[in-house]
């Protein structure tokens, strides 16, 4: 067609800055809220499929560089691993066993103002979703047997801890750090 725009509907996007500010991409996190309530949303099956893979991929593509790059040891231990399914069901301990690793998190003690603890990729919240593709891998992280994962996020507690346990098995007594 001579003239495109006569042909086709054009519709201005909301974005989170305000009515002035022009949608840079649709296809970002910051429109699947439109996506998933159905605002953001196409007659074209094309399209439906283009959003829905936005949305699936948009956790791993944040995190994949993170993610593998994180430093893996062998730690020469095999054990029965219980995995919990996806959903969060009982866990399957018809499992074969396997060899135990581990995940060395590249932690800086006191990244903030606070001195709270900085990781980028395991000292953050996520809550696995169905629909992220990548968002289940921080459920699936699991203690050694007879071990327990600590977190804490109150005051520094993360140093304390730390300290205390430091203290126990490097000087063989507490409050030496």
């Amino acid at each position: 067609p001579d003239n495109l725009q006569e042909e086709l509907d054009f519709f201005k996007l909301p974005h989170k800055d305000g009515d002035g500010a022009n949608c840079g991409n649709p296809l970002s996190k910051d429109y699947f809220r439109f996506i998933e309530d159905g605002s953001l949303r196409s007659q074209f099956a094309e399209i439906k499929r283009a959003l829905e893979s936005s949305m699936q991929c948009s956790y791993w593509a944040s995190s994949r560089e993170r993610i593998l790059s994180q430093f893996v040891i062998d730690t020469g231990l095999v054990d029965r691993v219980m995995f919990a399914s996806f959903d969060g069901c009982t866990p399957n301990s018809s499992q074969p066993e396997r060899q135990l690793g581990a995940i060395l998190p590249t932690v800086i003690t006191a990244g903030t103002v606070t001195r709270r603890a900085v990781e980028r990729t395991w000292l953050t919240a996520s809550n696995p979703k169905k629909n992220r593709i990548g968002s289940e891998l921080k459920s699936l992280i699991r203690a050694p047997p007879n071990c327990k994962i600590v977190g804490a996020d109150v005051d520094s507690q993360e140093l304390w801890i730390s300290a205390v346990l430091g203290d126990a098995e490097f000087a063989g007594i507490h409050g030496s750090t």
